[in-house]
């Protein structure tokens, strides 16, 4: 497993990095065009996201209040986004909490990363976009203060 996390993190190809994936910013399969992050990375090969997380102390769901931490909103994410990850093909295969930025930039701190492999960004792109994933990603979004997630692929 660290060989694992040594080659995805150290050898494998990071093609791009955003935020909220849920935004309404969010490519989709029909409207990619070559100024897309998405449109670099092949289409027939698994792709490997990096997911890197900051909670929020307590979760945001638009004007409502709600007694729970970025965290547990989280947990509802995970619990809903987990299913349609394995409907899909895709599996998680590493996750862990943060213990310190070795290199990074000194205000950047993360609480948890993790990685999941898809068997293309195509399956990704219509997961994101699907409405069962729209549903659940409200909880994502309310807990996050901020996120990173990096598409990799093997070289």
């Amino acid at each position: 497993m660290i060989k694992l996390l040594h080659n995805v993190v150290f050898t494998l190809l990071a093609l791009t990095c955003f935020s909220h994936i849920a935004s309404a910013e969010t490519s989709t399969p029909s409207n990619t065009t070559q100024a897309s992050p998405f449109a670099h990375i092949p289409q027939d090969v698994p792709v490997v996201m990096l997911n890197m997380l900051k909670f929020s102390e307590s979760a945001h769901y638009d004007d409502t209040k709600v007694n729970m931490t970025g965290r547990q909103a989280y947990d509802k994410y995970r619990e809903g986004a987990s299913k349609l990850v394995a409907k899909v093909g895709a599996k998680r295969l590493w996750i862990g909490n943060v213990k310190a930025g070795i290199i990074s930039p000194s205000d950047e701190q993360w609480d948890e990363v993790f990685l999941v492999q898809y068997p293309s960004i195509g399956v990704f792109l219509k997961m994101v976009n699907s409405e069962a994933y729209k549903a659940v990603a409200i909880h994502r979004t309310a807990a996050l203060d901020d996120s990173r997630l990096i598409a990799m692929i093997a070289k």
